[in-house]
């Protein structure tokens, strides 16, 4: 095993009793030596960002050894080291010759940070070295690229792949020129149980002699990791390369609409994308109809829409100004959604449904909120049989919830019956009924889910 060297930046306890954890990282341990007299070591700060002292331990793992393989007593023989409140300690891996895995194990209240600095104390050279955890791993069958790779007079990269699974794994690398060719052959490497293994000058072993910008994907058939480092001999600059983030994101730029999620497998999904109802005196209620085949079943319905708050109707500000209604059969008495807001005087939002219960009987529970005209509310709504939860949520333009009605079902499934199911948007000037003349409606998406 390699010697680990405990610098402390905060007093703190060697403890020696198992702690509750909140899970397990692990850590390459990268050493390169000579760099123009320069020796360079890998270094973890480990901080507790909680109000009482918390532990850890570590595990060292060596270079492409099976992490599975270990003594019986290896839980027994730990030790506990403990991070007083909001403190901080930092591991120094002092070995100057190759190292594995540093596996550490410790309470959810302990953040981590690696990088691999300059040993000689030269200050400021160095570069990040992955934090691996559940968050950032990759799945089996995923894809991990890296950019930025080079072999020139000065500079040369170190390729580095993780086997996070705790079977042996299969993975297959390519790399390509700046050009789009492929360098080399398609290589698969085979991997132990939890291991690493590292190809120093990757790219002097593809047989390149000056070449950068080089990109390299890399997939395993178990959960991985993958990164490079490149190292300068001129000037002992050392760059990290992490997976390279594409652009599976949710985020949109300002007015765009995200995309809808994805039906589930088994379930009914509709959908209307912008803007599908404005209402106007000439047309103040949008009927959209679903067909579906009697005698389904479904567990839940989730529906996604924005809407903006156009005002309210003059007359009847206190009235009853809908967002949506989504029923059975066209009856009432098959509500599974009735979602409404009253004005000033009442300053209410509500829900009601009545799928399966006695006519007459319906229920209709209410919050307290005063909307606001001239705001665009994003609104959620899913009626779970699974979870027994009816949640009716308005979000403002920032995302935050302004209102949220909470109910449970009126019945224990969802089925289908007779024409399928419709909604309506907006209502007719009838009774406590107000019209909803100068709101829109817009991106609707409607699930039934298994």
């Amino acid at each position: 095993m390699k010697r680990l060297v405990l610098g402390l930046a905060f007093a703190g306890l060697v403890l020696a009793t198992a702690p509750a954890w909140g899970g397990t990282v692990y850590i390459p341990m990268e050493q390169r030596a000579g760099i123009d007299g320069q020796t360079f070591q890998t270094a973890i700060w480990i901080s507790n960002s909680g109000a009482k002292a918390r532990r850890f331990s570590t595990f060292e793992i060596g270079l492409e050894a099976d992490g599975t393989d270990r003594p019986e007593d290896w839980l027994e023989n730990l030790v506990y080291t403990g991070v007083g409140p909001t403190s901080t300690r930092v591991l120094t891996i002092g070995d100057s010759q190759p190292n594995g895995l540093l596996e550490v194990s410790g309470a959810p209240q302990l953040v981590y940070k690696a990088r691999i600095t300059d040993a000689d104390g030269a200050g400021g050279i160095g570069a990040e070295v992955p934090v691996i955890s559940s968050d950032n791993a990759l799945a089996a069958g995923d894809t991990g690229s890296l950019q930025n790779w080079a072999k020139t007079p000065a500079r040369t990269t170190h390729f580095t792949v993780v086997n996070l699974g705790r079977e042996q794994s299969e993975c297959v690398v390519e790399v390509f020129n700046p050009q789009g060719g492929q360098i080399g052959a398609t290589a698969t490497v085979i991997m132990d149980p939890l291991s690493m293994r590292r190809f120093p000058d990757v790219l002097g072993i593809l047989g390149e002699g000056d070449i950068s910008e080089v990109y390299a994907k890399t997939t395993c058939d178990q959960r991985f990791y993958v990164f490079s480092l490149t190292f300068n001999s001129v000037n002992g600059e050392v760059i990290s390369s992490f997976p390279s983030q594409g652009t599976d994101s949710n985020f949109q730029p300002p007015g765009v609409e995200p995309p809808p999620p994805p039906c589930p497998a088994g379930g009914l999904c509709f959908v209307q994308d912008g803007l599908f109802h404005q209402p106007t005196a000439g047309n103040l209620v949008r009927r959209l109809e679903f067909p579906m085949t009697p005698g389904q079943v479904f567990s839940k319905i989730s529906i996604t829409l924005d809407v903006f708050h156009g005002g309210w109707f003059g007359p009847k500000q206190d009235g009853i100004h809908n967002f949506f209604w989504l029923a059975r059969n066209r009856y009432r008495s098959n509500t599974f959604g009735y979602f409404n807001a009253r004005g000033p005087g009442r300053d209410i939002v509500s829900n009601l449904t009545n799928v399966d219960l006695p006519a007459g009987v319906t229920s209709r529970p209410s919050v307290s909120v005063a909307l606001i005209p001239g705001t665009q509310y994003r609104v959620e709504y899913t009626y779970d049989t699974g979870t027994f939860q009816v949640i009716a949520t308005l979000r403002d333009e920032s995302g935050a919830i302004v209102a949220q009605v909470v109910d449970i079902p009126t019945t224990n499934q969802i089925r289908t019956e007779g024409e399928g199911f419709i909604m309506d948007f907006g209502l007719t000037n009838v009774e406590n009924d107000s019209p909803t003349i100068g709101w829109r409606y817009s991106n609707l998406n409607l699930q039934f889910i298994p």
